[in-house]
Formats: structure tokens, sequence, C-alpha cells
């Protein structure tokens, strides 16, 4: 149900096809280092980005993500997390403030 839902029945349509599209490893460093502005991973179904970074060591960086309306999210994203997310979601980075140090997904 949540196949039809969600995705309109392409997973389970494409089930056999289905492989991984692209694998990333991001590092961020520094104070003021990145943003990742908002995008969406064309192409893919779905997202999983994973936090390695401990958030302790540093200050800045949330995963934020596009609404309806313009309006944006922030979502808590603790080291060994997972956000799952279908990925014509516009999603993206802030830059790291204060400390330096480096973020890891």
């Amino acid at each position: 149900d949540a196949d039809r839902h969600l995705w309109g029945g392409e997973l389970l349509a494409r089930r056999h096809g289905l492989a991984l599209r692209s694998a990333e490893y991001h590092v961020v460093i520094g104070d003021g280092g990145g943003p990742m502005d908002a995008h969406a991973d064309h192409g893919s179904l779905v997202t999983f980005d994973f936090m390695l970074s401990d958030t302790a060591e540093f200050e800045g960086g949330a995963f934020q993500t596009a609404e309806p309306g313009g309006e944006v999210t922030t979502h808590s994203f603790e080291r060994g997390d997972a956000l799952v997310f279908q990925s014509h979601k516009q999603h993206g980075v802030a830059a790291l403030t204060g400390r330096s140090s480096r973020r890891n997904i």
C-alpha cells in the first residue's frame, strides 16, 4: 500500500530492476564549510543519508528539507542515524558555524 501511495507502484513494478545508482561520501571541513544547497537526487527513487560524525564535534551543518509552501524543516540527525526519503524531495545541508571540525555524511 505504501508503494502505491508514495511511489505510484514504481517499487513493486521495477523491483527486479532496482539497483544502487550512486554512493557518495561527503566531508565538510572547517568553520563556514559547506553549505550544500537544496537539490534533489534525480534518477533515484529513494535517498538514504547516514550520519557518521559525532554532532558534538561540529556546530551548524543542519540537514534540511524544503516543504510545500516554501517552508524549510531542520531534521535531527545524530551519529548512527539514517534519513530515508523520496529522492525528488529537495534537501540540503546548512554551513558549519563556530568551531572548526569535520562533518562526515
